[in-house]
């Protein structure tokens, strides 16, 4: 299903609010992240670094609120500048889908924030001239995504993994101190 986001925000109930990311959102995004994800962090520079700092330009961020103003879902997609028969164009890079966890399932079924955000991402996307749009969804979320969201199945894909010393620095996120490596994958 799929809709305008007028008719997408219609069919929520009235003591949800689904919105777009607004700078000063950092620090309720990253509570919800460390509910969702106990004890990982993400730096708010981190955090900056990887939803604000595309060349292709600003990240596609949905949020959902709970009726006291608490964040409950969280969808983004990351624009990537790239190119279909020499023609510029974007992608989407779909990431950090997420819900709080005593807000799931809390009865909005069909409705609930993942679903909504994810429709409202979707449409958004679409309304900015994405060409295409890639993701790598958890197991649930796939399955959720293909039964009401429109997902494509899964491709076999080749993995290829090369050891490096260290990315160059300006690939690196601002709180990594250290070099990355890259190992192969099994």
């Amino acid at each position: 299903m799929s809709g305008t986001v007028a008719e997408i925000l219609a069919t929520l109930p009235s003591s949800v609010t689904l919105r777009s990311y607004r700078p000063g959102d950092e620090a309720d995004i990253l509570a919800l992240y460390r509910a969702v994800y106990p004890g990982r962090e993400l730096a708010p520079e981190e955090w900056r670094w990887k939803f604000t700092g595309s060349p292709a330009g600003e990240s596609i961020i949905v949020l959902c609120h709970a009726p006291d103003g608490t964040l409950v879902s969280h969808s983004a997609a990351i624009l990537v500048a790239a190119q279909i028969r020499g023609e510029r164009c974007l992608f989407a890079q779909s990431v950090d889908a997420m819900s709080h966890p005593s807000f799931r399932g809390a009865g909005m079924g069909r409705n609930g924030g993942f679903i909504q955000n994810a429709r409202v991402l979707q449409e958004w996307v679409r309304e900015g001239g994405v060409a295409f749009t890639f993701g790598f969804p958890s197991p649930r979320h796939l399955q959720l995504g293909q039964r009401l969201l429109r997902y494509s199945p899964p491709y076999p894909a080749p993995r290829y993994a090369r050891v490096v010393e260290a990315l160059p620095r300006h690939l690196r996120p601002p709180s990594e101190a250290g070099p990355y490596t890259i190992r192969p994958v099994d």
